[in-house]
């Protein structure tokens, strides 16, 4: 009784793989359920823009031709492309189609309604209150504090 050998169809290792199939197939439509669609399309799209840059990478320092060379010769920059706005060079407003737009790209010199705008920078503090303010909210406090006093003595 002890060397018992299963002589069923199915063995252990069948049922656990299927078993595993199952709760795939159950946590991708829980996920698809939530999300609306299942990451694996977004994920693979990532790693082959990952691995076209590494084979672009790996073909320039060969020293082998490359059939992307036209597609990282356009991300050089060029004379003739307006430069990423800043705070000191400001960006440009313009209508479009009867639009307001903020665009270097689609605001040329050649449209009368373009106009540069500088830009601010506001990453400091929150204004502070004055000194008067705290002051008075301390008297209101003390006169709200005699108050109940008075009405718990009565």
């Amino acid at each position: 009784m002890i060397n018992q050998k299963q002589s069923g169809f199915m063995s252990l290792w069948t049922i656990s793989f299927l078993m595993m199939l199952l709760t795939a197939v159950g946590l991708s439509v829980l996920y698809m359920a939530r999300y609306g669609e299942l990451p694996f399309p977004q994920a693979r799209a990532r790693w082959s823009k990952s691995a076209n840059v590494i084979s672009t990478e790996l073909k320039n320092a060969s020293g082998m031709q490359s059939s992307v060379s036209s597609q990282d010769t356009s991300s050089t920059p060029n004379a003739n492309m307006q430069q990423a706005v800043t705070i000191d060079a400001g960006v440009r407003r313009c209508t479009v189609n009867g639009k307001t737009v903020y665009s270097d790209t689609l605001c040329l010199d050649n449209n009368p309604t373009t106009k540069t705008l500088k830009l601010h920078d506001n990453k400091s503090d929150a204004p502070k209150a004055p000194a008067s303010a705290a002051d008075s909210n301390d008297l209101a406090g003390q006169d709200l504090r005699e108050k109940i006093l008075s009405k718990m003595l009565k």
